[in-house]
């Protein structure tokens, strides 16, 4: 017991659960030793001679891998037993969760911590270990070992161990009182009476999408790592065959399911965060979508070389890069290096070099054996044909890897800077070319972060759409154009038709100007070739689907995402391009610094009760209800027809709080409609959790005047025979009351008469204040002087809570679209995914 003891104290700390963290602490070590020994296992079972040996270890490597899948479901079992229990004795518990939170946020709460996220990818690693222990048949042991070798890397984020005075991983089930030692309260052993309460979820992420998103997302991160291994099988075997097939379900699944939970986070960000859209371009939605880009670069080649025997290394690199762009945005946000730049980074628990060796440990093995065996890997005589699939395929594949580029380059700034500077010093070599010195400044963010990776992403999505649309009409192979291409040019000229109706319509501009050291220059606008792009790839995909696939169900999954990446990118177009905001400050109402100048233009400044035109709109501030940790502000619309009539009208309720930490925390709330989403979020409300009553105690004569904070007040005399409030017992006690006129600086007026009560016995006294809860005031009196004939007031006004709203409204002309498309893309994923599996399990290679 002496090493738990160590770990967890010795007992004498009352109402602690420290069976849970002795188990747990078991658990981990034992999933750790697992996963180590089913890899060590499956390599054997690769590397043995003969059959019997093979079948021996692998064998042993099932039950390993079994037995860690069973200690992490029991390390998830037990974590939900701490949180949902409310065991703060825990400092994943009290830090992350707290009683005030319903279920759905409780549940939450155990992804919410760096462990619980790590533990949340191993769960799924598990479960697809299990499923690949079913499929995978011969390639089971290479790629389970690679799943094997996975979990220990991630097992050993969650150990918390010290290895000769090096600290390994963070325990979930570490004691609140050997975090925080240097408390006085831990010196008690009742100390948990005094615990009220945890210190809750981020207020950011109670959201419903919070509650379903991280699973999805963690699962789709886990799948990444299977069409890594089977290429690094591949590789070792010096197969580059049979890995084609059974890879291809896999990496189908890893695409619709990483696909689907940043679609899911980018919902997450347009319901519950401010800053006006679904995505913002911020570091860490940039390192989600870049392991997708690269997975969806080589798919497409992928399939290529099933086809057609090109594109075999690349297809290699770009799973490499698709896994290792994973550990590399674990590294990001985990390391604490995205903090200043990134609201959704973790915060460094001091395990950035674990991150470092885990992204290496995979990356260099990974391309050194993809650059040893790069003679061996099959190579056509023949070059691809300009007009064949094959070629244009590798050419959208290349589309989405600059993509991917850009996003890696800009988000790596800070990355860049650490190394350049504070590591390696470069600063200090002088070097210079010419009169350009490099490493004389460290690289700066850019300022506008949108416009800079719109400026550059708009053209690729042009690119992306127009090749979604054309290149299936291509053939494989054969460099001829087939005769089904006439529809691509049909297709070519509906969408040109279309897209200038619809420019026309929503007044999208056809030319846009450039002025370049006075000169003036004009350009088709991108937006217009953004319209047609997405317009080509919806209209050319249909034809498709009733002229080449017609309705062949095996055949349609591919045809469908297509159509519905089309879909998406005409929602994105519209609904980000023709966005509205209607909440023009026409008053000029300055809203301080915090504000831009664009900001200061878009938002208004609602006082209770007032309206104001917004657009089409009237809307009304009509107060708030707190709903703890919230307050919602209900903002009335209201839009009235041309006669006066009132033609629709409708509540939202946007909710804020003041953070003592965090500051000010924003949801924004949404009217949807079918076409269009009227936005709206409240910028700035006042902060009413510093209000202060001042009390202050004037001595004044009869007929004196008196001002106080908020009013000015007149001794008008003496009454001495008040009426004593019911239920005073008045035996033996003698009352006088002061007579107060009283007049509010907003002009009101009343009369206020506080009571002086003496017992005539002992000399006591006690007092009846006056109130007045309209005028937030108190008056009581404190003393009567016989000798001045003076009376000491004292008056206590209370500070009158704040009530209005700076608020935000936008409309997003059809944003549902954006929604749509992207879940008719990974439905056509999903489709592609049962077809291959079917596939291959009538007809397994």
């Amino acid at each position: 017991m002496g090493f738990f003891e160590e770990r967890f104290g010795a007992h004498g700390f009352l109402g602690e659960h420290l069976w849970l963290g002795h188990l747990g602490f078991f658990l981990l070590v034992l999933s750790f030793s697992a996963a180590f020994m089913s890899f060590i296992s499956y390599w054997f079972a690769e590397f043995k001679k003969t059959e019997a040996d093979k079948a021996s270890w692998q064998r042993l490597a099932r039950i390993s891998f079994s037995l860690h899948g069973a200690a992490i479901l029991g390390v998830f079992v037990l974590l939900f037993i701490m949180i949902l229990n409310h065991w703060f004795e825990y400092h994943y518990a009290w830090h992350h969760s707290s009683r005030e939170l319903p279920l759905k946020y409780i549940i939450s709460s155990f992804w919410e911590g760096q462990e619980g996220s790590f533990l949340l990818w191993q769960f799924w690693l598990v479960i697809l270990g299990w499923v690949g222990m079913r499929t995978l048949r011969n390639w089971e042991s290479p790629v389970m070992g690679m799943t094997a070798l996975t979990q220990v890397f991630l097992g050993s984020m969650v150990l918390g161990i010290n290895i000769l005075g090096h600290h390994i991983g963070s325990n979930p089930f570490v004691l609140l009182r050997n975090e925080l030692v240097q408390a006085p309260i831990f010196q008690r052993p009742e100390y948990l009476n005094m615990i009220a309460d945890g210190n809750g979820l981020n207020p950011l992420l109670q959201n419903y999408w919070m509650t379903i998103h991280p699973p999805v997302l963690f699962c789709g991160f886990a799948s990444t790592l299977f069409p890594f291994a089977f290429i690094i099988a591949a590789l070792i075997r010096n197969d580059y065959t049979g890995w084609v097939k059974p890879a291809l379900p896999w990496t189908l699944f890893c695409v619709a399911v990483l696909g689907t939970g940043i679609l899911m986070g980018g919902a997450w960000a347009y319901e519950s965060l401010s800053f006006g859209g679904f995505w913002a371009w911020d570091p860490v939605e940039n390192m989600s979508f870049v392991p997708w880009l690269f997975i969806v670069a080589g798919l497409h080649l992928h399939l290529v070389y099933r086809y057609t025997k090109h594109g075999i290394f690349s297809t290699f690199l770009f799973y490499i890069l698709g896994f290792v762009m994973v550990l590399y945005s674990t590294f990001l946000t985990r390391s604490g290096i995205l903090g200043d730049t990134s609201v959704h980074a973790f915060t460094d628990l001091g395990m950035t070099g674990q991150l470092v060796i885990y992204l290496f440990a995979f990356l260099i093995p990974s391309l050194f054996l993809l650059f040893f065996r790069f003679k061996k890997l099959p190579s056509p005589p023949k070059e691809e044909e300009l007009l064949s699939r094959e070629f244009w395929m590798f050419i959208g594949a290349l589309i989405l890897v600059f993509s991917a580029v850009q996003q890696i380059f800009t988000t790596s700034i800070p990355v860049w800077n650490i190394l350049t500077f504070d590591w390696l010093h470069l600063d200090k070599l002088n070097l210079h070319i010419g009169t350009h010195v490099f490493f004389k400044d460290k690289l700066a963010e850019p300022a506008d972060r949108i416009g800079h990776y719109n400026s550059i992403q708009i053209w690729l999505a042009i690119l992306a759409g127009l090749g979604t649309g054309l290149i299936q009409y291509f053939a494989y192979t054969s460099g001829r154009l087939p005769s089904t291409i006439r529809w691509a040019w049909y297709s070519f000229g509906i969408a040109f038709v279309l897209s200038i109706a619809i420019a026309y319509g929503m007044h999208v501009d056809f030319i846009i100007s450039t002025s370049i050291k006075s000169f003036q220059f004009k350009f088709i606008s991108p937006y217009y070739l953004m319209l047609f792009s997405a317009l080509y790839a919806i209209v050319a995909n249909t034809a498709y689907l009733f002229t080449v696939v017609k309705g062949n169900a095996k055949l349609i999954g591919g045809t469908v995402s297509h159509f519905g990446f089309g879909v998406f990118l005409l929602g994105v177009l519209l609904s980000q391009y023709k966005k509205e905001a209607i909440s023009l400050n026409t008053a000029g109402v300055n809203f301080g610094k915090d504000f831009s100048s664009k900001d200061l233009a878009e938002n208004i400044l609602l006082l209770r009760d007032s309206t104001y035109k917004m657009g089409d709109y009237e809307v009304t501030y009509k107060g708030f209800k707190p709903e703890k940790p919230n307050s919602l502000y209900e903002v009335h619309y209201v839009k009235r027809a041309a006669d006066g009539s009132i033609s629709e009208e409708f509540s939202l309720f946007p909710n804020a709080q003041i953070n003592p930490k965090m500051g000010m925390l924003a949801n924004p709330d949404t009217k949807h409609y079918l076409t269009k989403d009227i936005f709206t979020h409240v910028s700035s409300v006042p902060d009413n959790t510093k209000l202060k009553d001042k009390t202050t105690q004037y001595e004044v004569g009869i007929r004196d005047t008196f001002y106080t904070k908020k009013h000015y007040v007149v001794f008008r005399g003496i009454n001495t025979k008040p009426v004593v409030p019911g239920g005073y017992d008045m035996k033996g006690k003698v009352a006088v009351s002061a007579i107060l006129d009283i007049r509010s600086m907003t002009g009101d007026s009343f009369t206020a008469e506080p009571i002086y009560v003496i017992n005539l016995t002992d000399n006591s006294v006690s007092t009846a204040e006056y109130q007045n809860e309209q005028q937030a005031m108190n008056i009581n009196i404190g003393k009567i002087n016989p000798e001045s004939k003076k009376f000491t007031f004292v008056v206590t006004e209370k500070e009158l809570a704040s009530d209005f709203v700076i608020m935000k409204a936008i409309i997003f002309p059809y944003i549902k679209l954006v929604w749509l498309g992207g879940i008719i893309t990974f439905l056509g994923v999903f489709l592609s995914m049962y077809r291959r599996y079917t596939e291959n399990k009538v007809k397994p290679e």
